[in-house]
């Protein structure tokens, strides 16, 4: 049996290997070929000092207070809250590897400790960035307390009955058996302006119609500042990104290369990839399964991953198993969810739907 001074230096080797990873290389055989939650995470996550639930003011309405008026005219003026609270709820996620002291010891020198640990971590990592990946891109159920609010929450596809009215622009509500989106009911006149843009598309080919309803999505978000509102600023293209699945993907890739003339110059092709107005069409595995062949257009200067300060992705020391006591765990924990601030500039989702 290990002594209590074995396992405590043991730990404390672990502890400083873990510190050292990085030493070994290794091949890793992805689920997936793509991943876009890392843009989120790494380029737009936000740290949040506290609370019971993540909080986002915004404006909803005008104020009604602006006039033509009169000479002399008497004023009376009104109070009018704008204001409303869009909350998230914090939602938690965890991964672990486990070591066991027989392993450590049957891989004696540091070298060979810290590319055993190296395996473990990455597998470990690799793990967490799958489930992330699944969830960025999933709509939860309506009781579902476990996991993050998707994109597909905040960005909601055309509906049947849309297609069929023959209507398109913001007028992405609630999702399929939602009453509100982070809190604010989108399917109320009270809150039309927390409605995202959406549209249909054929399901079937890459279409000049397509072509057009996707640069109209495009014009559409790209939002000016309005006068004297320094706190508003205009849409910046470097922000956004354009995702779909490996079906669309190939449709749109056939009129790129065709460089077709009825399509016009939007979509390209360079470097391997397809693009739109010279950004790049990202195809993701996760969106595979989505039989609408979508495509999405995202704004990540309005998405948000936001984390609890200091609890993102942190990875706790080497613990000992109280019923395996030769066992030790290491876990990486994360305390956050997505939000949207402003639905209308975030983005938009064309698809193909059925009329209804």
């Amino acid at each position: 049996m290990a002594s209590t001074t074995a396992a405590s230096s043991f730990q404390d080797l672990l502890a400083t290997s873990l510190a050292a990873y990085g030493y070994n290389v290794w091949e890793l055989l992805q689920k997936y070929t793509n991943y876009s939650f890392g843009k989120i995470m790494n380029e737009k996550k936000i740290a949040e000092q506290g609370g019971s639930q993540i909080i986002r003011n915004v404006s909803y309405k005008d104020t009604g207070a602006s006039a033509m008026v009169a000479r002399y005219q008497a004023i009376s003026p009104n109070q009018v809250d704008t204001q409303v609270q869009v909350t998230m709820p914090w939602r938690y996620s965890t991964t672990y590897m486990n070591y066991e002291l027989n392993e450590i010891k049957q891989n004696q020198g540091k070298a060979q400790i810290i590319a055993l640990i190296d395996t473990k971590r990455q597998a470990m990592m690799a793990d967490q960035a799958n489930l992330f990946e699944t969830q960025m891109w999933t709509l939860p159920g309506v009781s579902d307390t476990l996991s993050f609010a998707g994109i597909p929450n905040f960005l909601v596809p055309i509906t049947g009955a849309q297609v069929t009215a023959g209507t398109s622009g913001f007028q992405g509500m609630n999702p399929a058996g939602y009453s509100a989106t982070a809190g604010l009911d989108a399917s109320s006149s009270t809150y039309d302006r927390w409605r995202n843009y959406n549209d249909v598309i054929s399901a079937s080919g890459f279409t000049t119609d397509d072509m057009k309803k996707m640069r109209t999505a495009w014009n559409k978000l790209h939002f000016m500042a309005p006068l004297g509102v320094p706190n508003v600023k205009d849409t910046q293209l470097s922000n956004f990104s354009l995702f779909t699945n490996f079906t669309r993907l190939a449709q749109i890739e056939e009129v790129a290369q065709d460089q077709n003339d009825s399509i016009g110059l939007d979509v390209g092709y360079a470097a391997g990839k397809a693009l739109f107005r010279g950004l790049p069409i990202d195809p993701l595995d996760v969106l595979d399964t989505d039989t609408t062949n979508p495509i999405y257009g995202v704004n990540f200067d309005n998405l948000h991953f936001v984390h609890l300060d200091g609890e993102f992705m942190v990875e706790s020391a080497p613990i000992m198993d109280r019923y395996q006591h030769l066992v030790y765990t290491v876990f990486c924990d994360t305390t956050g969810n997505l939000i949207c601030t402003n639905r209308k500039k975030a983005g938009f989702v064309l698809s193909s739907v059925a009329a209804a």
